[in-house]
């Protein structure tokens, strides 16, 4: 941190705002990159939720209920069938475009 403060103190403020805005842009970029590569898991999860929903059920996630997402999903998540995937209640049809 001392590194950082000496550095900024150093250079020329329109020099560092510059490379601040290039940090923000990649940090920017790599989130969007994320979201784009989530995007289909979340309108999955969340078309299941309606679901489970309008069948008056308690919403509870499990990789059998989505087929889909059982190939790339490992290990334990969303294995149990006991209720642990349980999400509190959430606004049906939160995303309106699904």
């Amino acid at each position: 941190m001392l590194l950082t403060i000496l550095f900024g103190a150093l250079l020329n403020t329109i020099l560092i705002w510059d490379m601040a805005d290039v940090a923000k842009g990649i940090m920017a970029l790599l989130n969007l990159i994320a979201i784009l590569l989530l995007s289909r898991v979340a309108c999955l999860v969340i078309n299941d939720h309606d679901a489970q929903r309008r069948a008056g059920q308690a919403p509870t996630f499990t990789r059998d209920r989505i087929p889909e997402l059982t190939d790339g999903i490992e290990g334990d998540v969303w294995k149990r069938g006991d209720g642990h995937g349980t999400l509190p209640d959430t606004p049906s049809g939160m995303i309106a475009f699904l």
